[in-house]
This record gives C-alpha cells, sequence and structure tokens, in this order.
C-alpha cells in the first residue's frame, strides 16, 4: 500500500534527458542554479568509460521533499537496445548545498541505476569503477585501486583516455 506521507509531500522540481549524440537536453528546473550547472557537469562524463553495455537514453526526474529540504534524484536509464530500466534513485542533496555536493550526489544516484541497467559506469584504468566523491571541496572520481582522484566530474573526458 502507498504511503501517502512518504509520497504525497514531494513536488517535481527537476526533468532532463541525456543522450549520447545530444548530450543534457529538456533540462527544466525550479531550483537553484547550480543544480543546473551540475547536472551539466555528470552530463559531460555520461559517454566516457561505459563498461559491458552503452546508453542510449538517461531521464532525471527531481523531486523536492519540503519536510527534509532535500532533492531527491530519480533516474531512468534505457541501455542500447534495451528496454528502459524504470525510475530509480536515492536521497540528493540538500536544495541549498553548494555544486560540488550536488554533482557528487546525482552521480551517485545515476551511477546505482545504470549499474542496476548491467552497465559499469565510469570504468576505470586499472579494471575498477570509479566513485563519486568530495576531495578538497570539489566533487571528483576517484579510483579505489589506485587511491587517487582521476578527474573532476565533468571533466572526466579531458583527463583519461576514452575506449
Amino acid at each position: 500500500m502507498r504511503n501517502p506521507w512518504l509520497f504525497d509531500r514531494r513536488e517535481q522540481v527537476l526533468t532532463a534527458v541525456w543522450t549520447p549524440a545530444r548530450g543534457i537536453t529538456d533540462l527544466t528546473a525550479d531550483l537553484p542554479d547550480d543544480w543546473l550547472a551540475a547536472v551539466h557537469r555528470l552530463g559531460h562524463d555520461l559517454h566516457v568509460r561505459q563498461y559491458g553495455g552503452h546508453l542510449d537514453h538517461v531521464h532525471w526526474v527531481g523531486e523536492y521533499d519540503e519536510v527534509f529540504g532535500t532533492v531527491l534524484i530519480l533516474t531512468n536509464v534505457t541501455p542500447r537496445d534495451r528496454a528502459p530500466n524504470g525510475l530509480g534513485g536515492h536521497t540528493g542533496a540538500s536544495l541549498d548545498s553548494d555544486q560540488d555536493t550536488i554533482v557528487s550526489n546525482i552521480a551517485d544516484s545515476v551511477q546505482d541505476s545504470v549499474g542496476d541497467a548491467g552497465i559499469a559506469w565510469p570504468w576505470g584504468d586499472v579494471g575498477s569503477i570509479l566513485r563519486p566523491c568530495i576531495e578538497d571541496n570539489i566533487a571528483v572520481w576517484y579510483d579505489g585501486r589506485q587511491g587517487r582522484a582521476v578527474a573532476p566530474i565533468g571533466d572526466l573526458n579531458d583527463h583519461v583516455s576514452a575506449y
């Protein structure tokens, strides 16, 4: 049974679409500018280093929870030649977070949804998945096997070889 306390208190405040050919499109948001910039930053990295398949389409919906003051990012991933995976996600950042906190949280949510679709993204040089984290107040892709940050989120293509 649907619990109205959990689901009916959220307002849709963001939608966006990403495709490999066009990047981020159809971005509409009733959020601070740092949220829009964060979505664009992540969109720059979505086509880089996909392993085990390729993404054809990513659709985001952001819902604001006024009780907790957070924006929940829901992600629907469509792998190439497969059906959409369905909306998934987890609690995102607070409404007034800085851009790096926002992009790190969105990246984590998207990475989970991409993984649920059977694709590892982004894949590192030494055979492990890169994880989003904050290092020195900057959102980065971190390679646990190498024990270092690989690139700021949004600049992955400029710092790694493509494949």
